[in-house]
């Protein structure tokens, strides 16, 4: 990646060289890569419409954690072909922190993930009938999100929890249930 100050995109006129260049995507299946995805979406991504092009959207999710970042972009690469690679940012409110963007302008795979989680209102359907190694997976994105898990050392215990404000919190407690 690259370092840039600020975080504000400046796009040219010519939206379609960015579509064209943003690979392939048609949803055929579920696979470890698309739920991982569908998890990071809900929890630390987001798909932004853009104001010169309010038809144009992009995928992103920003974090201080490298390691979530590179496995994000590389589930989007799996997905759609492309090549991309994290990008780095230092912003100047920060200005000794570095942050991770994973990010595709992909619009098949921008839509679906809006169009399955009703614009991230619920988790979709598809994920409670899936294999559990599935639904593993989307649990790993979501926690990787937004989500943390620790091991109480005086029980024999996990706590877990998630900063959201969302109602599909539900779903995951139903999900996790549903898993044993």
């Amino acid at each position: 990646g690259k370092f840039i100050k600020g975080h504000c995109y400046k796009f040219p006129n010519q939206h379609h060289k960015f579509i064209e260049k943003s690979g392939l995507f048609q949803f055929k299946e579920l696979n470890k890569q698309l739920v991982y995805l569908l998890g990071v979406y809900l929890s630390d991504g987001c798909v932004a419409k853009y104001k010169e092009r309010n038809d144009w959207r992009r995928f992103s999710m920003e974090c201080i954690d490298k390691d979530f970042a590179e496995k994000t972009q590389n589930c989007i690469n799996s997905l759609t072909g492309e090549n991309k690679e994290i990008r780095e940012y230092i912003y100047p409110k920060y200005p000794k922190r570095i942050f991770y963007r994973a990010a595709s302008s992909n619009q098949d795979l921008c839509l679906w993930l809006e169009r399955e989680t009703t614009l991230k209102r619920e988790i979709p359907t598809r994920i409670f009938e899936s294999p559990i190694e599935l639904k593993r997976e989307f649990l790993a994105g979501l926690f990787d999100g937004d989500g943390w898990a620790t091991k109480q050392k005086d029980k024999n215990a996990v706590s877990i929890g998630f900063a959201i404000k969302d109602n599909w919190i539900w779903q995951v407690r139903y999900l996790l249930q549903k898993m044993g």
